[in-house]
């Protein structure tokens, strides 16, 4: 696509105002640049923590190569039975083996929602999502999620591949927004 002679100087003005825009700090009629901007930026980020939660759950390597050792055999065990776990009774697991995983509550909570009318639909209840005038705050409601993270670290310490990705898509998704104001 490419920008009208007409509507240049309104595009321009717009990407110089961008900063302030995305921050809620510019008053103006462009919050759907804002909405859409990080309703994307959310979406991919969650689609990457989820698919990375995902593939060290059955054992293998996440796209930073990391991976979660496997799960004892007495756990394994432990595991397909119904019983009290983390502190409420649960029915056999029906993935064992699956490491972080007994209900799926931790790791469904990662899934990445929907971007309806630019705004970001959650898929569920357990995952939070803070838009700050700074940015947006991700994260999940799971009550044991930082005990879990404690004993398998769940995210790389370096997001910035991450990062680099959902402000690409992010970006791209609001150019016919700057394009055709």
């Amino acid at each position: 696509m490419s920008v009208r002679p007409v509507d240049y100087d309104r595009a321009m003005g717009l990407i110089r105002n961008l900063g302030p825009i995305l921050s809620r700090q510019y008053q103006g009629p462009h919050y759907r640049i804002r909405d859409r901007f990080w309703s994307v930026l959310t979406t991919e980020m969650y689609r990457q923590m989820y698919g990375s939660l995902k593939f060290r759950s059955v054992g293998h390597n996440d796209d930073h190569g990391d991976v979660w050792s496997a799960l004892k055999p007495s756990t394994i065990k432990r595991k397909s039975k119904a019983g009290r776990r983390g502190g409420r009774y649960l029915p056999a697991s029906r993935h064992p083996e699956d490491i972080n995983y007994d209900t799926g509550d931790l790791l469904e909570s990662f899934a990445p929602g929907t971007v309806v009318n630019d705004n970001y639909r959650p898929p569920n209840r357990n995952q939070r999502v803070e838009l700050q005038a700074s940015g947006v705050r991700l994260g999940t409601n799971i009550p044991y999620a930082a005990k879990v993270d404690r004993i398998r670290k769940m995210f790389p310490r370096s997001y910035q591949k991450w990062v680099h990705y959902a402000l690409s898509r992010a970006a791209e998704a609001i150019i016919p927004l700057i394009e055709n104001p």
